[in-house]
């Protein structure tokens, strides 16, 4: 699963680990984007390797506690098999911003949207979509990691419509509610 879980601006993965053998699973993995081509394994410095016994299946990320950090759930086999575990994401004092788009053309949740957002010379693109997985459902909208950054430049949006819509001079560390026009 792909996911900014340091808001530096870079998309983070974390892999869900099924074992070999029907109860066991492999140690799952959270690898830090470093911003230039290469990752770096922060599984043991985060604490997401989660347990031994079970059935990984999937993983769904979202701001639980609406601090602008994306929080971790990961799904482990049904009954016996094992318990689902939150992780929450203790932050640091990067910026962010999650939009929701409420599309009113084609389809009121905007499903197929793109957008772009600019802050400084770094441009970040998302595509709208319903963040659903095998097992899994991530939090509805679209979440961006902004670094140091303290204003956003613009944010284009290109509903599915083709429809284009800019914001200018946007703040930081907000859920934004957009409406198509």
């Amino acid at each position: 699963m792909w996911a900014d879980w340091n808001n530096d601006g870079w998309l983070d993965l974390f892999v869900v680990r099924r074992g070999p053998k029907k109860h066991a699973n492999a140690p799952d993995v959270l690898l830090r984007n470093n911003g230039n081509g290469a990752f770096t394994d922060v599984t043991a410095l985060t604490g997401v390797a989660g347990p031994t016994t079970g059935k990984g299946d999937a993983a769904a990320a979202a701001d639980y506690d609406n601090d602008g950090f994306l929080d971790l759930f990961v799904t482990n086999g049904r009954g016996s098999m094992g318990n689902g575990l939150l992780y929450r994401n203790l932050g640091n004092r990067n910026h962010w911003l999650t939009l929701q788009l409420v599309g009113a053309h084609s389809n009121s949740l905007a499903l197929g949207s793109k957008v772009w957002l600019q802050t400084g010379d770094k441009t970040q693109y998302r595509e709208y979509l319903d963040n659903g997985g095998s097992w899994g459902q991530s939090q509805f909208g679209a979440h961006f990691g902004l670094g140091k950054a303290t204003t956003i430049q613009s944010i284009k949006i290109q509903w599915p419509d083709s429809q284009i819509q800019e914001l200018n001079d946007v703040a930081v560390d907000q859920i934004l509610v957009i409406r198509q026009p």
